[in-house]
């Protein structure tokens, strides 16, 4: 089975992926499909970050105070970057694994999650619907 998402969805919900990875509560089997889960997303991560960096370098502006090059709301280049950013975030990609089931998992053990979190994490679990489960 594959995930097939955006990039920038999969770069949003990671925090909440990881968040996930901590609850220790959780039965073995679903933290280390976590595990596995997040391992598979690094190669997609770090290409959009090099991406990323290389659209920073070319519409950026170098600050000294920043020690490198950035994309500020003045930046001659701001409006080509957001543009080829936001074209970034809305390229798909397909993640080689099963989505992480947390459907059986009791509330008390999500506590951690907050409504935002499971929004964000949707593509990536199944998560009961119309439950609570925050």
């Amino acid at each position: 089975m594959a995930i097939t998402v955006k990039v920038g969805e999969l770069v949003a919900a990671v925090p909440a992926l990881q968040k996930v990875s901590q609850i220790n509560a959780l039965p073995m089997k679903q933290l280390y499909d976590c595990a596995k889960l997040l391992k598979r997303t690094q190669p997609e991560l770090e290409a959009f970050n090099e991406t990323r960096g290389k659209l920073v370098e070319q519409f950026g502006e170098h600050d000294e105070e920043a020690k490198g090059t950035v994309v500020k709301p003045d930046t001659p280049g701001m409006e080509k970057f957001v543009e080829k950013y936001a074209e970034l975030c809305a390229s798909e990609i397909t993640l080689e694994t099963s989505k992480l089931d947390l459907s059986a998992i009791p509330d008390s053990v999500v506590t951690g999650l907050n409504p935002g979190d499971l929004m964000l994490l949707e593509p990536f679990c199944e998560i009961r619907s119309g439950e609570k489960t925050a």
